[in-house]
């Protein structure tokens, strides 16, 4: 199956050397895979089943947008506010792991809880106001913005 569906898997040529036979599957599409395998013989002698761990392929990388939300309008230099400034975080990412997102702010923030619909995963940041410092928000492996 390829995410709980049934999937018609792309076997290569079978290959033969002596009472050994192999073909290859090829899984190059993203999704959420599971095999269960059998083979019956020419006397239709049946084998055991064999089970594949399940397995992901994930080739897209995902998403973040951030987008900040202020009380007020911005004081005449870009960036500075006067009040509290809410940071909200979007990931768009179907194998999304809450444990997997790393953040560290500076100053420090008040960190909402994430909120998930289907593939998109919010988080809203809230800073009680500008000291002159930067926020960092890290995904390690994948993308660091600042």
């Amino acid at each position: 199956t390829r995410d709980g569906h049934p999937y018609n898997y792309r076997i290569s040529d079978w290959k033969s050397d002596g009472d050994m036979h192999r073909a290859t599957v090829a899984f190059a599409e993203d999704g959420s895979y599971m095999m269960e395998v059998s083979c019956t013989d020419l006397a239709d002698n049946k084998s055991d089943i064999v089970k594949v761990p399940s397995f992901t392929i994930d080739r897209t990388a995902p998403v973040l947008t951030i987008k900040l939300e202020a009380g007020q309008d911005s004081l005449p230099r870009e960036h500075y506010y006067r009040t509290a400034v809410t940071a909200v975080i979007t990931v768009t990412e179907h194998n999304f792991s809450e444990n997997g997102f790393v953040m560290e702010t500076v100053p420090e923030a008040k960190k909402g809880t994430w909120r998930h619909d289907g593939d998109v995963h919010t988080m809203r940041l809230t800073f009680n106001g500008d000291n002159g410092n930067t926020t960092g928000i890290c995904i390690p492996c994948s993308l660091c913005m600042t």
